[in-house]
């Protein structure tokens, strides 16, 4: 037959295996025998039997390169195959190491059972087949997990009105949920292969699979090289099982089950196993290679040598014995190369397009390949698709080539995929990307990285698109100077900010030169939609970061750019952003100004798309932080109408981050300065479960602060003080520094309340020097009363006492802080009547609380009504 050299034996196809590893489509049960392994294999067994009970188990199965890992894996998933219980195996790739979620979107494609060229109708039957069987909320799911795919769903399910973070959270939840759901139904054995080629959002995913398999009936086995360390080894339900090389007797063995126990001379035993040194792998292969290699011959009961064996017969080590295999089988060698450049597994449709061989002689020199066991099929051709057998495999084919060939192959891979391949280039551009990168075709290149980049910070994919971004930046940077380059470049900038936000903190340095530069290419390029993006990201940076004054020179030079191009959203989010800055100064009258000013620009009909675009709703937010100002301004009815507005506003928006932040500042924030502990709880139980619901959990660290005060406040000071400590050490992680100044100044009031004045007394003056650091003046009275009414608790001298209120009630007059005022006159002039100097009291604390003209049933007005009654007395 054309294309064959010699007679092969023929098979009738009769339906493809459901195979999916490397070990379970080679040789189709012909696997050696497993030898040296026993205690290991014994090891899991009882780690299955002890997650059957529910007592889930977690072994990390830990050695080097071709020590036999998977193999393990795979003789413990065929010893428990007649015992009824779900089997889900995920396998990671070298190729694949920034594609988000690569090993999840491939299991879930295979058990699904998705083919080529099916529908989006029909995948999503099969999604929903599969989903429904272990999840409560399928609408849900099958929608997030569709778009995980990449199947279009939107006409079928109700869109998610998620931000990317949310959706990334509720995509791991519904993973996780759904092999916990399938747990629940009968015991689980999991199998995650080559964990060390894990892409950052799995791991984060195999994180909470571990944690969570401790109360599941689940056995989970990762696979890995030593040289990882996952952050969850010591946990008491993992076990950690590393694997050494094999000794002589176990290693005699393999030979044996490779030569079908037929007897080698000795003195190739002896250079084997002297080679070989226990590793399993090169065992088999330098086997391999001497019974391939004619230096020995078949007898009736064994193998003998004419003459002595040749010192080169026996590569001296893996890597060697590997090419010698590939070298003897030349006329197939560059199929292999083609295979190696494309990756650890590859299509039949790809190779048959980038080989320059005729399609008959490439089937036959990949049967020859996969006959010599150096690679394994799944399906039948045209449909089948290749692995290496080893990752060490491919590397040694790949090491065969030319750098000259390599380029030409990862151009040719590369073209092909962009061109023939629209769905895995939808799906993984950083596949084509990185063809072309090791093409050395960097024009190609960049924009391939650039979307693989957007769409990974699209799914809150934020360390890939981190990684993605700078691969492309740094090819960005060999291009010369052009308008073109720059305005690739300022893309590149833009699309880098969220996931640098995500991963590197608001205050990282990364993120403030990212604005920086997309400012500057913005100007030169005078691209005013972007130049406006930037200044405004650039403000957001700087307000996060405690740079004040900074920040309020970039959102004037927003105000200045709305005005100049006439732009009204321009102007709306510049009057909040000026706002903001000026409310954290104390400068509350101007702060007024233009939240209102914002507030009147806004058109809730056009404008309800900014929150997506601006993280939250201005609207909302200029309409709760107006709250806070009208309230420490001295008008609280007017404060409880802005908070109405701002949460009801943020009720209709239905957009999550807004209702955080409404619940946040006009919700438990106006509260707490109510002094209303049980409306604080409300809206902080509101903001924890927006952060357990939608991943949101800057508004959990943010809440619980809150609800510690409220929980101190009703009655529980010790579990009340570690929930604010819990509170503020997760935003200090964060390097935020948004209120954080109250936040401090109210763990000293709580510690004050339960006598530890020492701790007290230090948390004030931590508190004054956060203001002072991050520029918010706006609480600057109210710390330096806090801090007098707690060295007035601890005894300390009358003198320093009174000093305290002096502060307050000079800032507060300075600031107009009206309310603020009224505290700090109150707290002196309690001090003053406890000293016999009623007269001085009432002429302090009288006009003040005679400017009032509202909200005199708050706590604060009555409380100072009650002392003016004392001191009238």
């Amino acid at each position: 037959m054309k294309g064959l050299s010699q007679p092969v034996e023929a098979w009738q196809v009769r339906g493809e295996t459901a195979g999916v590893s490397r070990f379970e489509v080679r040789r189709a049960g012909a696997l050696t025998p497993l030898v040296g392994r026993q205690e290991e294999i014994e090891l899991l067994l009882r780690r299955w039997d002890q997650a059957k009970l529910g007592e889930g188990r977690v072994v990390l199965l830990t050695g080097e390169p071709g020590i036999g890992k998977s193999r393990i894996a795979e003789s413990l998933l065929a010893a428990r195959e007649s015992e009824p219980h779900a089997r889900i195996r995920y396998f990671c790739s070298p190729y694949h190491v920034q594609s988000p979620l690569y090993p999840f979107i491939a299991q879930l494609e295979r058990a699904a059972g998705f083919e080529p060229g099916s529908s989006a109708n029909v995948k999503l039957d099969k999604l929903e087949a599969l989903l429904k069987a272990a999840t409560k909320n399928v609408l849900r799911d099958v929608a997030l997990v569709a778009e995980l795919l990449g199947v279009p769903a939107d006409w079928r399910y109700p869109a998610l009105a998620l931000s990317p973070q949310q959706k990334r959270e509720m995509t791991l939840t519904a993973l996780l949920d759904q092999l916990a759901g399938m747990a629940a139904q009968r015991p689980a054995l999991i199998v995650v292969e080559d964990a060390h080629w894990i892409d950052p959002t799995s791991q984060d995913l195999l994180d909470r699979i571990v944690a969570r398999a401790a109360n599941l009936p689940v056995l989970l086995v990762v696979t890995v090289r030593p040289e990882v360390q996952p952050t969850w080894v010591g946990e008491p339900h993992v076990t950690m099982l590393p694997l050494s090389r094999l000794g002589r007797r176990d290693s005699a063995g393999i030979i044996g089950g490779i030569t079908k126990d037929k007897a080698l001379p000795d003195a190739v035993v002896e250079h084997i196993l002297a080679h070989a040194d226990g590793v399993p792998l090169f065992i088999e292969e330098l086997t391999s290679t001497l019974l391939e290699g004619g230096v020995l011959r078949e007898t009736a009961d064994g193998y003998a040598l004419d003459g002595p064996l040749p010192e080169f017969a026996i590569p001296t080590t893996l890597q060697a014995s590997l090419v010698a295999r590939l070298d003897r089988l030349a006329s197939v060698k560059d199929v292999a190369q083609i295979g190696a450049a494309i990756g650890r597994e590859f299509s039949h449709e790809l190779i048959t397009v980038v080989s320059v061989l005729a399609p008959m002689e490439l089937d036959a020199a990949l049967e020859r390949l996969t006959g010599s066991g150096l690679i394994s099929r799944r399906g039948t051709p045209p449909d089948a698709s290749y692995s290496f057998k080893h990752a060490l495999i491919q590397d040694a084919a790949y090491a065969t080539m030319l750098k000259s060939r390599r380029r030409q192959l990862h151009a040719s891979i590369a073209k092909v995929l962009a061109e023939r391949f629209p769905a895995l280039v939808e799906s993984q551009p950083e596949v084509v990307a990185l063809h072309f990168t090791k093409a050395g075709l960097a024009s190609e290149a960049i924009t391939y990285w650039l979307d693989a980049g957007q769409r990974a910070a699209k799914r809150s994919a934020d360390q890939e698109a981190i990684i993605h971004l700078e691969r492309g930046l740094a090819l960005l940077n060999t291009l010369p100077e052009s308008a073109d380059r720059d305005r690739l470049e300022l893309d590149f900038q833009i699309a880098s900010g969220t996931p640098l936000l995500a991963v590197r903190g608001y205050t990282s340095s990364e993120v403030g030169a990212a604005c920086e530069r997309a400012t500057i290419l913005s100007e030169k390029l005078d691209d005013v939609g972007r130049l406006f993006a930037s200044l405004y990201a650039q403000f957001s940076y700087c307000n996060a970061t405690g740079n004040t004054h900074k920040a309020l020179e970039f959102a004037e030079r927003c105000q200045t750019l709305g005005i100049r191009q006439g732009d009204r959203v321009m102007q709306l989010m510049a009057h909040r952003g000026i706002g903001i800055v000026l409310y954290q100064l104390g400068k509350f009258e101007l702060a007024r100004k233009e939240f209102e000013q914002s507030l009147a620009l806004y058109d809730p009909e056009r404008d309800r798309s900014l929150a997506a675009r601006y993280i939250t709703d201005p609207f909302a937010s200029a309409s709760a932080l107006l709250a806070l100002v009208e309230w420490i301004s001295g008008f609280p009815d007017r404060a409880a109408r802005m908070q109405a507005q701002a949460l009801s506003y943020a009720a209709a928006l239905n957009h999550v981050n807004t209702s955080g932040f409404a619940h946040f500042l006009a919700g438990a924030a106006l509260e707490q300065l109510f002094g209303n502990a049980a409306a604080v709880l409300t809206h902080t139980q509101i903001l924890s479960a927006l952060a357990t619901e939608h991943g949101v959990l800057a508004w959990r660290s943010s809440g619980i602060i809150f609800e510690g005060w409220a929980v101190s406040w009703i009655g529980g000071p010790e579990s009340g003080i570690a929930l604010m400590q819990k509170g503020i050490a997760d935003v200090d992680a964060k390097n935020l520094t948004f209120f954080v100044p109250l936040f401090t100044s109210l763990l000293a009031q709580a510690r004050g309340r339960i006598g530890d004045f020492r701790s007290a007394v230090a948390l004030c003056i931590d508190a004054r020097e956060r203001a002072q650091r991050s520029e918010q003046y706006n609480w600057e009275a109210e710390l330096h009363r806090n801090e007098g009414e707690v060295r007035r608790a601890a005894g300390h001298s009358l003198t320093d006492v009174e000093e305290c209120f002096a502060k307050a009630l000079d800032v507060s007059r300075a600031q107009g802080a009206r309310m603020f005022e009224l505290r700090a006159a109150t707290s002196l002039a309690r001090l003053w009547h406890d000293q016999g100097r009623h007269v001085e009291a009432r002429d302090l604390l009288a006009p003040i609380y005679g400017w009032f003209t509202e909200g005199f049933d708050t706590v604060d007005l009555e409380d100072a009504k009650a002392l003016l009654a004392q001191l009238r007395a």
